[in-house]
């Protein structure tokens, strides 16, 4: 592509935003916004009926009341007051492990290609761009591609490929949500996440070995993308919105937000530095941290599949309760009155 076509792509981004600018306008407001946090039941029901297409929507209506009166305490919630509102304590740390376990999972890093290890074009033909933020699994690739004896202009067909398969990954995803249920597809895309992350690293230690092996790791690393989309990359921000209720989400995704895009920073920062000294043992970092980020998943995180935001309000810290009764019933005696306070029934 010539570098004056550059402008131009670049722009193609600001035709969608230009749409959305049109459009959006003519979308109604949120009947939970207009219900809860400005009180206006009427305005409600005209959005429900509008999205709905359906006149009867009063099931819905007393919904959003009980919603209502349940958040009494959650008024005029800002990000500070989440952080220390104890009643909500293990929602945001659910949001911070799991946003820390989709970005630190071994998909974002800033790694540049290194045309030295190819096989395929010469050096002097490649020409190295400035990527401040890229997949880290993309970069890996390019490589095994390049060994193969691919040729360079046939690497974005390639990456194009690879963008199908995600796609269809999420497709998938969507599908299948309601009757996998949020919890199946997190503990099947960071337990995925974590195979492939060893099973990566010890394949490209031996690629060099047979060539045959390049073809393998660029299958697993499509597996890594597919299953990474269907679970890690999409299901955390969802996750957020069924953790919490109206007055306290959008303060939710704020904090989700900050974890999100300083450990995307932290992880362009490091991750290039790591690369130079144990180049493909970094998958290896990443193992431990999906790993931690699973048996969360499995611990403390209810499935809030075909539930309503109360049902998951309530069972969220049942939830917690019961691991905390089974955990302090494995305790010896001792610790457990030690725990608890010398004479007092652990039951």
């Amino acid at each position: 592509m010539a570098d004056i076509d550059w402008p131009i792509l670049t722009s193609v981004p600001g035709i969608l935003a230009l749409f959305q600018t049109v459009v959006v306008p003519s979308f109604p407001e949120s009947p939970r916004y207009l219900l809860i946090q400005k009180n206006d039941e009427e305005k409600a029901r005209l959005a429900l009926q509008k999205l709905r297409h359906n006149e009867d929507v009063q099931e819905e209506i007393e919904e959003l009341q009980q919603e209502k009166m349940a958040e009494k305490t959650e008024k005029s919630m800002n990000s500070l007051k989440l952080l220390c509102f104890p009643s909500l304590r293990w929602q945001v740390i659910s949001v911070i492990i799991l946003m820390g376990g989709q970005q630190l999972s071994g998909v974002n890093a800033t790694v540049p290609p290194n045309p030295e290890s190819a096989t395929g074009p010469s050096p002097s033909k490649l020409k190295v761009s400035v990527v401040l933020v890229s997949f880290q699994v993309y970069f890996y690739t390019e490589r095994l591609y390049l060994s193969t004896g691919t040729d360079l202009n046939n690497l974005p067909y390639i990456r194009l490929a690879s963008s199908v398969a995600i796609i269809i990954s999420v497709f998938v995803g969507i599908v299948y949500i309601d009757s996998m249920g949020r919890k199946f597809l997190l503990l099947l895309g960071f337990g995925m996440c974590t195979i492939l992350c060893v099973v990566l690293t010890m394949n490209l230690e031996l690629q060099g070995d047979a060539l045959w092996m390049s073809y393998v790791d660029a299958l697993l690393i499509n597996i890594f993308l597919m299953v990474h989309a269907v679970g890690p990359s999409a299901l955390p921000n969802l996750i957020i919105a069924e953790l919490f209720l109206q007055s306290s989400r959008s303060s939710a995704y704020v904090v989700g937000g900050f974890v999100h895009w300083f450990l995307n920073f932290f992880s362009i920062v490091t991750f290039l530095n790591i690369q130079k000294y144990i180049g493909f043992f970094s998958f290896l970092i990443c193992c431990p941290i999906c790993a931690a980020t699973f048996f969360f998943i499995l611990k403390m995180i209810p499935e809030t599949t075909n539930q309503t935001f109360l049902e998951i309000r309530k069972q969220l810290p049942i939830y917690v309760a019961q691991r905390q009764i089974t955990k302090m019933e494995r305790m010896p005696r001792r610790n457990t009155r030690r725990a608890l306070g010398e004479g007092q029934n652990p039951v």
